[in-house]
């Protein structure tokens, strides 16, 4: 089994799509474009999403949180409500389907020690978790435990992606030549 090497070039738009349109006044109109493209090439299975969540269940899940989504996780939720990438080792929660519940992870199900504008956006086979931080950066964060006085602290938090797009494209990008051409590990 041969492993496909697809490489992406990171914040580029594939074939330069979209060069002019700021001076003609037009945004773009597609996200993620390093994340379509690798699941145009990705072997069945090996990335899985959810269908594209309704503006209803966006705007109920902002009621729910008691703020606006962030702008780059509502871009994501309109595209995909959630994913689990290669084989769940990353899962991206959707409004509230099988790969999780940003609701339930943002409230009642809330970790703790997270700052009030972290937002909890998934988790990984290892246990971390991941959130957008105040300024909508995904942060990892490992080994939950009881510090001071009983006052929950994360013993590990490190800036994972400067965005939301940003770390998505690179995830897939490092993971994805892993795989072969049928979703095996090579």
């Amino acid at each position: 089994m041969e492993s496909h090497g697809l490489k992406f070039a990171l914040g580029k738009n594939p074939g330069n799509q979209g060069e002019g349109r700021a001076e003609r006044g037009f945004e773009a109109l597609i996200f993620f474009d390093d994340f379509r493209l690798a699941l145009s090439h990705a072997a069945d299975g090996l990335i899985r999403t959810g269908a594209p969540a309704s503006a209803n269940d966006i705007a109920e899940a902002a009621r729910a949180l008691g703020r606006k989504l962030p702008p780059q996780l509502d871009k994501f939720l309109r595209s995909w409500n959630g994913a689990d990438l290669f084989q769940e080792s990353v899962r991206l929660y959707g409004v509230d389907n099988e790969f999780g519940s940003l609701v339930r992870a943002n409230t009642n199900e809330r970790p703790l020690g997270l700052a009030q504008s972290d937002v909890a956006i998934g988790d990984t086979s290892a246990g971390e978790l991941l959130i957008l931080d105040a300024s909508d950066r995904v942060v990892r964060l490992r080994g939950l435990s009881d510090a001071d006085a009983g006052a929950a602290q994360w013993d590990e938090r490190w800036l994972a992606g400067t965005s939301l797009e940003n770390w998505l494209a690179a995830a897939v990008t490092a993971e994805l030549p892993l795989y072969d051409s049928e979703g095996e590990f090579v």
